[in-house]
C-alpha cells in the first residue's frame, strides 16, 4: 500500500489477510505480516518469503486471487500455486492485483 511502512526482512515472512503458521513449519518461526484488503481479494494465507543465505524466495501459497511479480526489467510473471522464485532488488510483488509491494535492499 501507498505509505506503507517498510516490512523488514530480518526472518521468513507469512504474508496474508489472517496469516497463520504453516503446520509442519520448523523453528525458527517466520514473522506474521497482516495485510489489511477490505475487498478481500487478497487470501488469508497469500505468499511467503523466504531467506535462503543471500537470496530472498516468494512463493504463493495457493492463494485464490494469485501473486505476481514485476522484474526490474519490467516482465511479468505470475507464480503458480506452490511455485518459488528467487527476487531480486526492485522486483515488485502484487498480491491478488490489488496490494504492490516492492522488495529494496538496504546498503
Amino acid at each position: 500500500a501507498v505509505g506503507a511502512p517498510p516490512i523488514q526482512l530480518d526472518s521468513d515472512l507469512i504474508l496474508g489477510r489472517d496469516p497463520k503458521v504453516p503446520s509442519g513449519w520448523s523453528a525458527p518461526l517466520p514473522r506474521l505480516v497482516i495485510l489489511n484488503d477490505p475487498r478481500m481479494e487478497v487470501s488469508s494465507q497469500h505468499a511467503k518469503v523466504t531467506l535462503n543465505f543471500w537470496d530472498v524466495c516468494l512463493t504463493d501459497l495457493g492463494s485464490t486471487n494469485g501473486t505476481e511479480i514485476v522484474t526490474t526489467d519490467g516482465r511479468r510473471q505470475r507464480l503458480s500455486e506452490g511455485s518459488t522464485v528467487t527476487i531480486q532488488p526492485g522486483t515488485r510483488i502484487i498480491l491478488a492485483e490489488v496490494l504492490e509491494m516492492t522488495f529494496e535492499a538496504q546498503g
